[in-house]
C-alpha cells in the first residue's frame, strides 16, 4: 500500500466519522510500513493535525461545530497533551529505545481495547435509554475529559476522536454531524500541541508525513461532505473490526 493511498482512505474515514485517524493510521505505520512505534506516534500526530484542520474548516462552513464544548475541552486537553508528550520524551532518558517502543506498543493495544469497550457501551446505552444532558456538571466533566484524553494522545496519538465522541454522546447529546465537527475542531488544538512536542525531539518522519497528506487532504474533504449520508452503523462496525485487529497485533508486537 502506498502512503498517499493510506492517507486518502484514513482521511475519508475521519471526515465521515470523526474517529479512526490514529486508530487506523498508527497501526498501519507500524505493522504495514514497519515504522517504530515512537516514530509512528509522532508522524501520526503531525498528520492528524493537518488533516483535521482541513476537516474542521469544512465543518465550520457547514455550521456543524459546538464551540462551547470545544472551549471547555481545550482547557484540559492542551495541558494534557503537553504532559503526555513530555512523558513520552522523558522515557528515552530512563530506558532503552527498544523498551520505549515496547511500552508504546503495549499502551496502544490497551487503549484500543478500552476504546472498543467504550464504543460498545455507548452503542448499548443509546439503544436502551434516552440520554439527557448532564448540564449541572458539564463544564468540569468536559475539562476532565480533555485532560485525560490529552495525556493519552500525547503518549500514543490515539483517542482524540473515539474517546471524545463516546463520552460526549453520553453527557452532551447533540446531532451526529455536530458531534463529528466539534470533535475535529477540538482535536486540531490538541494534536497540534502534541505534534510540535514530538517534532522537537525528532519523532516525526517529514517525508512520510508529506506523502500521507497528499492523500489525506482530499480524503477528509470528501469524507466531511458525506457526514450526513453514511449510516452510523456501517462506520461503527468497520471501526470495531479494525480496533479488534489492531489490539491483537499491537499487544503481540515488539
Amino acid at each position: 500500500m502506498d502512503y498517499s493511498i493510506a492517507g486518502f482512505a484514513v482521511g475519508v474515514l475521519v471526515g465521515v466519522s470523526g474517529i479512526g485517524g490514529a486508530l487506523v493510521m498508527t497501526p498501519l505505520l507500524i505493522l504495514w510500513f514497519h515504522m517504530t512505534p515512537e516514530m509512528a506516534v509522532g508522524t501520526d500526530l503531525a498528520y492528524a493535525f493537518v488533516t483535521k484542520a482541513v476537516g474542521s474548516f469544512q465543518h465550520m462552513r457547514q455550521k456543524t461545530v459546538d464551540f462551547f464544548a470545544v472551549r471547555w475541552l481545550s482547557y484540559g486537553s492542551i495541558p494534557g497533551a503537553v504532559l503526555g508528550s513530555v512523558t513520552m520524551s522523558a522515557l528515552k532518558y530512563f530506558t532503552s529505545v527498544q523498551e520505549v517502543n515496547r511500552i508504546v506498543s503495549h499502551a496502544l493495544g490497551a487503549v484500543y481495547i478500552a476504546t472498543t469497550a467504550i464504543l460498545v457501551f455507548q452503542w448499548f446505552i443509546r439503544r436502551r435509554t434516552t440520554i439527557r444532558p448532564m448540564t449541572r456538571f458539564l463544564k468540569p466533566i468536559l475539562v476532565a475529559l480533555g485532560v485525560f484524553t490529552g495525556v493519552i494522545v500525547g503518549v500514543t496519538s490515539v483517542g482524540s476522536g473515539s474517546l471524545y465522541l463516546a463520552v460526549l454522546a453520553v453527557v452532551y447529546p447533540i446531532s451526529a454531524a455536530k458531534l463529528v465537527g466539534t470533535d475535529l475542531v477540538q482535536s486540531v488544538l490538541m494534536t497540534g500541541i502534541a505534534a510540535i512536542a514530538h517534532w522537537a525531539v525528532g519523532a516525526v518522519n517529514p517525508i512520510t508525513l508529506l506523502y500521507l497528506l497528499i492523500g489525506s487532504i482530499p480524503g477528509i474533504m470528501i469524507g466531511s461532505r458525506l457526514t450526513l449520508r453514511v449510516p452510523a452503523a456501517v462506520i461503527r462496525i468497520m471501526l470495531l473490526a479494525l480496533l479488534g485487529w489492531s489490539s491483537v497485533n499491537m499487544l503481540s508486537a515488539w
